[in-house]
């Protein structure tokens, strides 16, 4: 038997619109947060999960990046232990590193990160091109380190507003809800063979 491929059908066009009508476009800033927080989901660190997003000065994104080990390393099991956290935050790299090594060529602009980054990660923003960053919120172990260095190497740098945040989420609220009736089409018998 042969491989069968099954084709989703399209979501109703109305109820599409009408869950898009009412939501403000998000702001680059929103965006490339957003980007940053759905990278983070992908983080190989058990204990803190944080992702980045870098865009260029077209609104185009140029990569992303996870808190978590070298790609094609394995996280060993004692990484899961909570005695270990020290140990293993010494060997994870930062999401900012991360996205650096795996980012398409482009003028960097804007960074997104989910939490404010720290003195080493701050060195090598202000190294590169990088303009602009913005965060979720601040690193609840960090200090204001970065801010110096930013200020120093002239890089802007703000916390997201508490509407920013809304906005994003409503946004992720809206998608959420398109993902879920297009699911409830899927399984609800309405799968067309190809």
């Amino acid at each position: 038997m042969g491989k069968v491929f099954y084709k989703i059908p399209p979501p109703n066009k109305f109820e599409g619109l009408l869950l898009f009508y009412f939501m403000k476009r998000l702001s680059r800033e929103e965006y490339v947060c957003m980007l940053a927080l759905a990278a983070a989901t992908r983080s190989e660190d058990p204990f803190t999960q944080s992702g980045a997003a870098l865009l260029d000065i077209d609104g185009n994104v140029l990569g992303t990046g996870v808190n978590g080990l070298k790609a094609g390393i394995k996280v060993p099991d004692w990484m899961y232990l909570k005695e270990k956290r020290t140990e293993k935050s010494q060997l994870m790299l930062h999401s900012e590193a991360n996205l650096w090594t795996r980012k398409k060529d482009g003028i960097e602009h804007l960074l997104g990160i989910t939490m404010s980054p720290c003195g080493s990660c701050a060195k090598m923003i202000a190294a590169s091109k990088v303009r602009r960053v913005v965060y979720v919120r601040l690193y609840e172990r960090g200090d204001d380190e970065f801010k110096k260095i930013f200020d120093f190497h002239g890089v802007e740098y703000r916390l997201l507003t508490k509407d920013e945040l809304n906005n994003i989420s409503f946004a992720l609220t809206n998608l959420s809800a398109v993902v879920l009736k297009q699911t409830e089409t899927l399984l609800g018998g309405k799968i067309m063979a190809v």
